[in-house]
């Protein structure tokens, strides 16, 4: 919610409750008091004026719009209560200042402005033949003609303010898609980081996974003769006396381990088995 949004909402809202205290004061002048209470003109300002004053505190895009529109209905309201009152174009022009104000034309201007001017002179058009049917046409133009007074006159005057205001969004549009650009670009790197991250992560794994001796059928008594080579080394003579079994029987058996492990000397196997764990049965 913007403080010009704020300040909108508030200012239209004292008016139309002022207005809606002078209608209803002056048909009591004229008609009476009851008479007053009856006129639905006077509950239309102020239901207008109550709901713009709840634009004022709504945070959400919609309150923008209904404080375009709702200056361009009771416009149009006035303009046909009294199509020469200069209460409907003053409305009409100040709906589209609004919009200015807002944003609401950056996109597809000549195409809103054109419908707009198009409406206008529609409404007039046809508030005015209801009353004076030879010069209703002439009565639209002259409004359309009107708005288009006020709308160069606002835009000779802050002409300066204007361009400065475009410059920026142009710099400020620019800068978002630059900063967009680049954080799609630093997204990508992030998830190519992430990816090679996570194939080391996956190799790391895998390289510290034991080897699965059961698979590559190693008996519990190579088992053993494995542990005790990983664990303490030595000689097949001091693996037999550790053991306590024969020379000849840790030679077999480490033949046997390294055909079935597909290694060629000891030092291989202690390479492949480095971060396999041990069963309290293997234990020699």
């Amino acid at each position: 919610m913007s403080s010009v949004q704020r300040r909108i909402g508030c200012l239209f809202a004292s008016i139309g409750l002022a207005a809606a205290i002078v209608n209803m004061a002056s048909i009591a002048v004229r008609a009476g008091f009851f008479v007053a209470l009856r006129d639905f003109r006077v509950y239309l300002v102020l239901v207008f004026s109550l709901l713009i004053l709840f634009t004022a505190g709504l945070r959400f895009r919609i309150a923008k719009w209904i404080q375009t529109f709702l200056p361009l209905l009771v416009g149009t309201i006035a303009v046909f209560d009294d199509y020469e009152s200069i209460y409907g174009l003053g409305l009409y022009a100040v709906s589209f200042i609004i919009a200015l104000k807002h944003g609401l034309l950056r996109r597809g201007f000549k195409l809103k402005l054109s419908v707009y001017l198009f409406y206008v002179l529609t409404t007039v058009i046809v508030a005015s033949g209801v009353a004076d049917p030879e010069y209703s046409i002439g009565k639209g133009i002259n409004a359309v003609l009107y708005l288009l007074l006020v709308g160069v006159l606002l835009f000779f005057i802050y002409a300066d303010e204007i361009k400065r205001y475009v410059a920026f969004s142009k710099r400020q549009t620019a800068y978002i898609r630059r900063l967009k650009r680049e954080q799609k670009k630093r997204a990508r790197q992030f998830q190519d980081k992430l990816a090679d991250l996570s194939e080391q992560v996956e190799g790391f794994r895998r390289e510290t996974e034991p080897f699965d001796l059961d698979s590559r059928g190693i008996t519990a008594a190579e088992k053993r003769v494995l542990r005790a080579l990983i664990e303490y080394g030595g000689s097949n003579v001091e693996l037999s006396q550790r053991l306590g079994i024969s020379r000849s029987t840790v030679k077999a058996h480490l033949a046997s381990i390294f055909d079935k492990m597909g290694a060629d000397n000891r030092w291989a196997v202690i390479d492949l088995c480095r971060y396999n764990t041990w069963d309290t049965e293997d234990k020699s």
